[in-house]
């Protein structure tokens, strides 16, 4: 005599309600099911723990009224995760507030810099004017103004010719500038050039 697959061993207590979904309680030998709702949501415990879905779907459905966890092992509500996360926060949003602070005064530094840098460039640059001298002159003024990056300076230079015959010239020449790139600076060459 052949025998059918084994019957599972199983009790219910159930009620189809006028939507045709049926509700209750369904006891088998791994699992229990609680069902309700107009709907249907499944409570199913089983091997793997508690499981809710909505039945028709399989969807996640929400579960509300959980008290907040105690112990390690207990489940935390949204409450109790809004808490930690603020927590949590509070004190990185003053951190990133700090480091903000330090990058802009860190951006006004390299600006600074930036603009002396660019002024000491302009200065050089109004100091490095040609030197002529008139015939049986031996003294020359040069001047010169310059721009670089954004800033201006202006440079004055005295230029002596000490020694000038067929086969040498020497020529001495002292100069001054002056820019006005976030603070007055000044600078001054003392030079010297000999030809033969």
């Amino acid at each position: 005599m052949a025998q059918g697959p084994a019957v599972k061993p199983q009790a219910a207590l159930v009620l189809t309600n006028h939507l045709g979904n049926t509700h209750g309680v369904l006891v088998e030998e791994d699992k229990l099911v609680l069902s309700g709702g107009l709907h249907s949501t499944n409570l199913r415990l089983d091997d793997d723990g508690a499981a809710f879905a909505d039945a028709q779907t399989g969807a996640a459905v929400v579960v509300s009224g959980v008290a907040e966890g105690l112990a390690a092992t207990d489940a935390a509500n949204v409450g109790q995760v809004h808490t930690v996360v603020d927590a949590a926060v509070a004190p990185l949003g003053a951190r990133i507030d700090g480091v903000e602070g330090r990058v802009l005064q860190l951006e006004q530094k390299i600006n600074a810099v930036e603009k002396k840098l660019s002024g000491g460039v302009a200065m050089a640059m109004a100091l490095s004017q040609p030197v002529s001298f008139a015939p049986k002159s031996t003294s020359a003024v040069t001047g010169g103004v310059a721009t670089y990056n954004g800033q201006t300076a202006l440079g004055f230079s005295f230029n002596r010719l000490v020694a000038n015959t067929e086969t040498r010239r020497t020529v001495v020449s002292m100069g001054v500038a002056a820019t006005t790139s976030g603070r007055s600076s000044a600078c001054a060459r003392v030079g010297a050039c000999f030809s033969w």
